[in-house]
Order: C-alpha cells, then structure tokens, then sequence
C-alpha cells in the first residue's frame, strides 16, 4: 500500500507511472485518506482547512488524483467520519483504534490482545 499511493489515478504519480485499476485497490483508498489527513491536520507549516474546502479541493482530483468511484463513497461517509474523530480526545482515539484493531484483526484471526 505504501508503495503505491502516491501513484495517480491517471497515470502521473510515482514510483511505478501506473494508472487505475492497475494501482491496487488498498492504495486508491489510502490515497484519499491521506490526503485528507493533510488537508485537515494542522501542521508545522499550516492551519487545518475547513472540512468542506477539504472536499472540495479533493473533488477536483477525482479521476485525475483519485479514483473517482472510491471518492464517491468516501465523500458519503466522510463527514461522519470527521466529526466523530476531529472532536475526540486523544485517549478516545486510541480507545476507538482499539476496538477496531480488535474487531479487524484480532477476533478474525481468534489471537488475544
């Protein structure tokens, strides 16, 4: 996954120069997420931009940047996200990340945590 998402939905990334369905389907998604991150994350460098300046700038990307039928779908689900994650604590997050580290990875795979 990390090895590929910074390649572009049409083809002007890199490492690979790939493009589309040949860019695997967890990297597409990853794409998106981290550049939402960005977008949204106060940095050294700069304040967090609103979340609907976030969507908008991306939604420029769709097709070129992104895969245009993943951000479809994250674009639905994402404010839900956001307000849920953006408002939390830190010891709220981790609590969150527990729970789906034990749901996705854990319970699967019958390991204890």
């Amino acid at each position: 996954m990390v090895e590929y998402h910074d390649e572009k939905y049409d083809g002007s990334g890199y490492m690979h120069g790939i493009s589309g369905e040949q860019i695997p389907v967890n990297a597409r998604i990853f794409a998106i997420a981290d550049v939402f991150d960005a977008l949204t994350s106060k940095r050294p460098y700069k304040l967090p931009f609103p979340f609907e300046q976030t969507i908008q700038m991306m939604e420029k990307d769709a097709g070129t940047h992104f895969d245009p039928d993943i951000f479809r779908v994250f674009k639905k689900m994402a404010f839900d996200m956001y307000r849920e994650i953006s408002g939390a604590e830190e010891d709220q997050l981790m609590q969150m990340l527990d729970k789906l580290i034990i749901r996705h990875f854990f319970k699967k795979l019958d390991l204890q945590y």
